[in-house]
């Protein structure tokens, strides 16, 4: 026995497949024009309730409801707004007196500057002209030159000492 299977049997597959095919587009189809209309349905019910909305807004317009809001809501921020305007002119009023605080320090640091560049200018002058004094007094030099001497020795005995 083989498994083949003959050109009938294997049209009649086909057209079974076919036919379910068929079948399940065909349901497809009636889904699809059954959620379609309830689609309609829910545009309809959605344009009657945007209607209705209107209608409303309508009467409160009319009735002057909604123009009341309104104005109230601008007067609110009108409010808001110059409050909001206060703020900004005091905060920059605040910003201005700080930075000529800082301007005055920055004055008073580069004064001070100064003063210390001065200063150690005059300290480096006095300290060279005592080094020339100190170089032309041979009592100075002598001392130095025992001090030196002084220094050799502590160096060679800490050096024979390790």
């Amino acid at each position: 026995m083989s498994n083949r299977l003959s050109g009938s049997d294997v049209l009649g597959l086909i057209e079974r497949m076919l036919d379910d095919t068929h079948g399940e587009l065909e349901n497809l189809d009636t889904r699809l024009q059954r959620s379609t209309a309830e689609l309609e349905q829910m545009r309809q019910a959605e344009l009657g309730a945007l209607s209705v909305l209107a209608r409303v807004r309508l009467r409160e317009i009319e009735s002057g409801e909604l123009l009341d809001e309104l104005d109230e809501t601008g007067e609110r921020v009108k409010a808001l707004l110059a409050r909001r305007g206060e703020a900004q002119e005091k905060l920059g009023t605040e910003i201005a007196a700080s930075q000529q605080v800082l301007d005055g320090i920055q004055a008073e640091r580069a004064a001070q500057h100064e003063l210390v560049a001065t200063a150690e200018k005059t300290v480096d002058a006095a300290q060279a002209g005592a080094q020339q004094q100190l170089k032309a007094d041979a009592a100075y030099n002598t001392l130095l030159d025992n001090a030196h001497a002084s220094d050799a020795v502590a160096d060679l005995a800490e050096a024979k000492a390790h």
